[in-house]
């Protein structure tokens, strides 16, 4: 086990996972945090189990959720139950419906 808490960033699939500024991140918490990331494409389930059997103690969740609709809360439901004391943050990209000037506006909900 390492001394220092994760932050896991959780990407709804491999297109939004390169959208996340995941260095930026690194950098601003370097002391005191360590980074790790996955899509919803892994088994998540199966991951955390492993980070829990080594006894990691990860902090936050940040579920980074697309455009469509995604299952960000899903993906947490799921985190949660493996780490019920950790925190979670969904961060959602969604677009605003305002006619040919659509534009994408970021939304924040923390759990």
């Amino acid at each position: 086990m390492s001394s220092d808490p994760i932050i896991f960033v959780i990407s709804e699939d491999s297109a939004e996972h390169g959208h996340f500024p995941v260095d930026a991140l690194r950098r601003r918490y370097q002391d005191g945090f360590r980074i790790e990331t996955a899509t919803a494409e892994h088994t998540l389930a199966k991951v955390l189990g492993l980070y829990r059997e080594q006894r990691e103690d990860i902090a936050v969740f940040v579920v980074v959720q697309g455009n469509s609709g995604g299952a960000g809360t899903a993906l947490l439901d799921e985190c949660v139950m493996v780490y019920p004391e950790a925190r979670g943050l969904i961060l959602a990209d969604s677009a605003d419906h305002g006619g040919a000037d659509s534009r994408r506006s970021p939304s924040i909900q923390v759990l």
